[in-house]
C-alpha cells in the first residue's frame, strides 16, 4: 500500500542525483575560489615578476655583447644584426633593433594576427638595442676594459659566459609571461608552422639565422663575417642551456609569477 520498488528507487536516485549536483558545486567553488587566490597572488608579485624579466633582458642583451666581442664569431641571436652594423655603418644595438622588427614581421604573418603581445615587441626591441649599445659602450669605452682585447682564454670566458647569461635571459624573460623577445616570439611562430617544442624550434630558429648571416655577409661586404666557432657552439648550447635553467631551476623564480603553484 505505501510506494512501490519502483518509486522508492525513483526516490533513491532524484536524492543521489541531488547529492552529485550539491558535490559538483562545491568542487566548483573551491576550484574558483583556489583560482582567485592564485590571481590575487600573481597581481602582488607583479613588481618582483618585472624586476626578473628586467633581469632577463639585461642578461640577453650583455650576452649578445660578449659574443659578439669574444673574437670567436659572434652568436646565432646577433649574426644578423653584426653583418647589418659592419656592412651599413649602424650600431650593434640598432641592428638588432631592425632584425627584431622583420622577427615581429614574421610572426604577424604566420598568426595572421597582431596581438598586444606582438606590438608590445616594438618598444620592447627598442629597449633591447639600447641596451646592447649600453653594454657595447662599457666595453669599447675601456670601463669593462677587460673584455675590451680578448686573448684566447678571455674569449673562451666570454663566449661561455655570453652562452650562459643569454640562455638564463631567454628563460627568465618565457617564464614571467610578459612580452616575449622578438626572436623567441618568432621561434614559436616556427614552432606553430613545424610542429617542433620550442628547443628544437629554436635550434632551427639559430640555423636559419646562421645561414641567413653567411648569405648577407657574401651578398653586402662580399665575405662572411662575424661567423666563428663561437656562432656554432652557440646553435647547440644556448637553447639547450635555456632548456636545462627551465627545467632544473626555472621553478624559483616561477614561484613568483604562480607562488601556489596552481594551475589555471
Amino acid at each position: 500500500m505505501g510506494y512501490s520498488l519502483q518509486s522508492t528507487y525513483r526516490v533513491k536516485s532524484v536524492r543521489g542525483t541531488r547529492g552529485d549536483v550539491v558535490a559538483v558545486k562545491k568542487i566548483r567553488a573551491h576550484a574558483k575560489e583556489e583560482l582567485e587566490v592564485s590571481e590575487e597572488a600573481k597581481v602582488n608579485k607583479l613588481v618582483p615578476r618585472f624586476l626578473i624579466y628586467v633581469a632577463g633582458a639585461f642578461l640577453i642583451a650583455f650576452g649578445v655583447v660578449l659574443n659578439t666581442r669574444c673574437d670567436m664569431g659572434a652568436s646565432t641571436v646577433n649574426c644578423i644584426p653584426f653583418v647589418f652594423s659592419e656592412a651599413t655603418g649602424i650600431t650593434l644595438g640598432q641592428g638588432c633593433m631592425l632584425l627584431y622588427a622583420i622577427d615581429i614581421v614574421i610572426q604577424i604573418v604566420v598568426f595572421r594576427k597582431l596581438t598586444l603581445r606582438m606590438a608590445l615587441q616594438i618598444p620592447f626591441s627598442f629597449v633591447m638595442g639600447m641596451l646592447v649599445d649600453m653594454f657595447d659602450y662599457l666595453i669599447a669605452s675601456g670601463i669593462l676594459w677587460f673584455f675590451q682585447t680578448p686573448d684566447i682564454v678571455m674569449g673562451i670566458v666570454m663566449l661561455i659566459l655570453g652562452i650562459l647569461f643569454t640562455g638564463i635571459g631567454v628563460s627568465m624573460i618565457m617564464s614571467m609571461n610578459f612580452v616575449p623577445n622578438p626572436p623567441d616570439g618568432c621561434t614559436q611562430a616556427l614552432c606553430k608552422i613545424t610542429g617542433l617544442p620550442f628547443g628544437r624550434g629554436k635550434w632551427l630558429n639559430d640555423g636559419l639565422r646562421l645561414i641567413i648571416a653567411c648569405g648577407l655577409g657574401l651578398v653586402m661586404l662580399g665575405h662572411i663575417i662575424g661567423v666563428g666557432i663561437g656562432t656554432v657552439l652557440c646553435v647547440f648550447t644556448i637553447g639547450n642551456t635555456c632548456q636545462f635553467v627551465d627545467d632544473h631551476f626555472g621553478y624559483l623564480y616561477r614561484k613568483v609569477y604562480n607562488p601556489l603553484g596552481i594551475v589555471d
